[in-house]
């Protein structure tokens, strides 16, 4: 099995996060707000990448297997004053072929040290309800529904529900 490499990406990985993302709306777009083709419609989506990557208001980690870009996760942390204690993890997805071997627990683990270390208190995400190994990754990562909201996403095949969960932090 290849080494995998877990690191902060930054506007030199725009391209090669596109990419994934990409894959990751086409292979998944129930589990995205985008779609494929509302991404492949903006003409400046390497630069917004590029410059969200290079930006001070979040943090997007990869984990490399080989040279390839097999995962990747953004951590949000709130910027109001009254939420600061709070933050979200967004855009979470690792390849199909990289599935299985820890790459999604050490991509969730690598986000609430950094949350930790921030000092947020508590991490929020929503994942479709329907994604039973997402729940499963989540839940073993100390994360627990703290609410379903129904018919979040509609899409042609219908509505999509979502469970909002939540990790309490205290010294990850």
């Amino acid at each position: 099995m290849q080494e995998a490499e877990l690191k902060i990406l930054g506007g030199e990985d725009a391209e090669a996060y596109k990419e994934l993302r990409m894959q990751a709306l086409e292979e998944s777009p129930e589990a995205f707000a985008s779609t494929l083709e509302e991404e492949r419609q903006n003409s400046g989506l390497v630069r917004k990448y590029k410059e969200r990557l290079e930006g001070s208001q979040s943090f997007t980690w990869g984990i490399e297997a080989g040279n390839e870009l097999a995962g990747v996760i953004t951590l949000l942390p709130m910027q109001m004053q009254k939420l600061q204690h709070k933050a979200t993890i967004l855009a979470m997805y690792v390849k199909p072929a990289f599935r299985g071997r820890g790459f999604g627990g050490r991509l969730v683990e690598a986000a609430l040290k950094q949350a930790d270390k921030n000092g947020i208190e508590q991490v929020q995400l929503t994942v479709v309800s329907e994604n039973k190994h997402a729940l499963h990754l989540y839940k073993a990562c100390g994360f627990s529904i703290f609410s379903t909201e129904k018919e979040a996403m509609k899409t042609a095949d219908g509505y999509n529900d979502e469970h909002w969960m939540v990790r309490f932090l205290k010294n990850v």
